[in-house]
């Protein structure tokens, strides 16, 4: 029981004679049948692999486990083929494929031998076995597929490297042949996460990764299998800004092809957004009540989210993408809150800082103040009283500054104006309201002043400052804006226009000066210094200019050329037929008469009359053309636009000839003259007819 050998026998004994096909058959066994071929895949006329196909006969329906090595003429290793596949019972073929490119690159013509041709069964149990198996048909090497280089190719060290966003885009790689290796580089900023990582792997691909330092030799980290399947991940973190290198490689030294591609891709890993959402107070705002509640929302799924309140770390309620933590118990004062978050990658981010000042509720007396005011002015100044505690009286002591005076208050309660004070006493009732008094600035006041008082109410301890505004800065009122109006116009030739002004203080009050005119560009307008009424000269532009002392305003005018209308009457008349033709020119805008307007009438290309308008008219008599067509009509004026019209020649019709009044309608007596030219024997029966039904028409 030791394994101590205790006895042996070299050769012990001889059975009776068997013939071993008395013994059970194995559940299949190699037909010695086969056959060869070339596949073309892609379509680019290449093998892409050499195919075998194997008899196998099965007794045993099941799956079974064939695989061959393929070697050429001289014994040489090209490549391995393998086929794990359902066999039905009964003399079944199974295919070995055996890589094209792997042939192609062993760049040995001729037959090719199978050998060591095993078949297995489910369990690995082998159950058939031929070393010299079969021999196929002969080929050139150059009929199989040629290895092909990814896009990125040459890149088999680091100084070769290809740049890769990290914006997570892939780019697509393969091994082409054995041993390639694919080297990239990226651009990584310190404190950022960056996940580099292959994905989409073909058949054949089994990718392994390295990340290297800027150097290009120290390797940071690797990883086989941390993707998903057989693809490769590493999560870095970058703590010095630079360029980084990645190289991929297959796991097996010895594959190659097209199956063996992948995608290879570089992600900045962002932080997530962290935003302040309500009932989270605004930075810098105030609140009333003794808590704070502070909710944040993530831009993605978070992990963890921390709220530092005052320096304090606490950590907050919530999941996923929102979070959240009520601050209670809080007293008077200013706090200070921001949030640190995580999200499932545990990439941190904080948010910005807020601060919010806590005031519950108390009794106060608000001060309000103009920021500035004139020497000699009257400033208004209001007090806010505020009873939150339920007290029934207070005393206000309200100092303005030496030299001022209290020349007005309202009479709230006990009102008293002293030297330099205006005090209110109430003694019962009190309640929130608000008290004005004005105070007059001296004549000679410059600079900043201050306003003292106290206040106290009932239960206070103690008197209190008055709350708001304390100091007013005077000033002697200084001319600096001017503003004209309009401030930008369009009008045309011959149009006017009245300008104003706003004169402002430096601080934006209204200050009584006069200013002078002028227009930058007299030749298109021109403008009274004293009244600012500007006349339009001619088209352009120019720029109207207010000024008083070293103050001045502007504003931009565009003066235009007016635009005319022009009507030709008639609008039609006959060929070889004189005529009076009456051109009329107006204002477009006004309906104006223009006068010493010119007016020209061509025909083709012919001059036929020209002239002058008067009262906005001109007539051309006897108009006579001789052929149908247009009269074009053009017209110019000073300070206008050209006009035009057209005056249409045409055939007289009967209607027309009949139609001596040219009002467009046959009358009862030009019906008549139309039948006694039929009687004279002057027009035919049918044209009578025609004027007639006209007539009637």
């Amino acid at each position: 029981d030791d394994w101590n050998r205790i006895d042996y026998i070299y050769d012990a004994y001889t059975t009776s004679h068997y013939n071993y096909t008395e013994f059970q058959r194995p559940p299949a066994e190699f037909s010695d049948v086969y056959s060869d071929y070339g596949e073309d895949t892609d379509g680019d006329g290449l093998y892409n692999y050499l195919t075998i196909e194997v008899g196998v006969n099965v007794t045993t329906a099941g799956y079974y486990q064939i695989n061959g090595e393929l070697y050429d003429s001289y014994d040489d290793y090209i490549g391995w083929g393998s086929n794990y596949t359902y066999l039905d019972a009964g003399d079944q073929t199974v295919q070995l494929d055996f890589d094209g490119i792997a042939i192609r690159q062993n760049e040995v013509n001729g037959t090719y031998n199978l050998k060591y041709l095993n078949l297995y069964d489910d369990c690995w149990h082998q159950l058939d076995y031929i070393y010299d198996a079969y021999t196929t048909s002969y080929y050139n090497y150059t009929e199989f597929e040629e290895p092909r280089p990814d896009a990125y190719e040459p890149d088999d060290n680091y100084s070769l490297a290809n740049y890769i966003s990290v914006d997570g885009t892939k780019q697509t790689h393969n091994v082409h042949i054995p041993g390639d290796h694919d080297w990239l580089k990226f651009n990584a900023t310190s404190d950022e996460s960056y996940t580099i990582e292959t994905s989409d792997l073909g058949d054949q691909s089994d990718t392994y990764l390295y990340l290297y330092a800027t150097d290009g030799t120290t390797e940071i980290d690797h990883d086989d299998d941390g993707g998903t399947g057989l693809a490769s991940k590493i999560v870095w973190d970058c703590s010095i800004s630079g360029t980084y290198y990645v190289m991929i490689r297959h796991c097996s030294s010895s594959a190659f092809g097209p199956e063996t591609k992948y995608n290879i891709s570089v992600t900045v890993n962002e932080a997530p957004t962290i935003t302040f959402v309500p009932p989270t107070p605004a930075n810098n705002s105030e609140v009333t009540v003794d808590y704070v509640f502070v909710k944040v929302t993530l831009n993605e799924n978070g992990n963890t989210a921390i709220l530092n309140w005052n320096g304090v770390n606490e950590t907050m309620f919530g999941a996923e993408m929102n979070f959240y933590l009520n601050k209670t118990g809080l007293s008077n004062g200013n706090y200070t809150f921001k949030v640190y978050a995580s999200d499932t990658s545990n990439n941190w981010n904080v948010s910005e800082t807020r601060t919010v000042r806590v005031t519950l509720p108390d009794d106060t007396v608000t001060r309000d103040l103009p920021d500035s005011a004139s020497a000699g002015a009257t400033v208004t100044v209001n007090l806010t009283v505020d009873v939150e505690s339920g007290a029934t009286f207070y005393a206000i002591d309200e100092t303005v500054p030496t030299g001022w005076t209290v020349t007005s208050a309202t009479s709230g309660g006990d009102y008293t104006a002293e030297a330099g004070h205006v005090k209110w006493v109430v003694t019962s009732g009190a309640a929130d309201t608000v008290y004005s008094y004005t105070v007059l600035v001296p004549a000679d006041a410059s600079g900043t002043y201050t306003f003292d008082g106290i206040y106290m109410f009932e239960g206070m301890t103690a008197e209190a400052t008055i709350l708001g505004d304390v100091n007013v800065t005077v000033a002697v009122p200084v001319l600096t804006t001017i503003i004209v109006d309009p401030a930008v116009l369009s009008i045309d030739v011959g149009g006017t226009q009245i300008f104003t002004t706003t004169t402002l203080d430096q601080y934006g009050d209204a200050i009584s000066t006069t200013v002078t005119w002028d227009s930058s560009n007299t030749a298109v307008g021109t403008i009274d210094a004293n009244t600012g009424v500007f006349t339009a000269v001619a088209a352009g532009t120019t720029t109207v200019i207010a000024t008083s002392g070293s103050v001045n305003g502007t504003a931009a005018v565009a003066v235009s050329e007016a635009n005319m209308t022009v009507s030709a009457t008639p609008e039609t008349i006959n060929v070889s037929e004189a005529t009076d033709i009456t051109i009329n020119v107006t204002d477009a805008s006004t309906g104006a008469a223009i006068d010493d307007a010119s007016v020209t009438l061509e025909f083709g290309r012919s001059v036929i009359a020209s002239g002058t308008t008067v009262g906005g008219e001109y007539t051309a008599a006897g108009v006579n053309v001789t052929e149908t067509g247009t009269i074009n009509v053009s017209v110019t004026a000073s300070g206008y636009n050209a006009g035009s019209a057209t005056v249409t020649v045409g055939e007289e019709t009967l209607i027309d000839h009949y139609d001596a009044d040219n009002s467009g309608d046959i009358s009862k007596d030009e019906a008549i003259t139309a039948i006694m030219d039929y009687f004279d024997d002057k027009i035919s029966k049918d044209d009578a007819i025609e004027v007639i039904m006209a007539y009637f028409g």
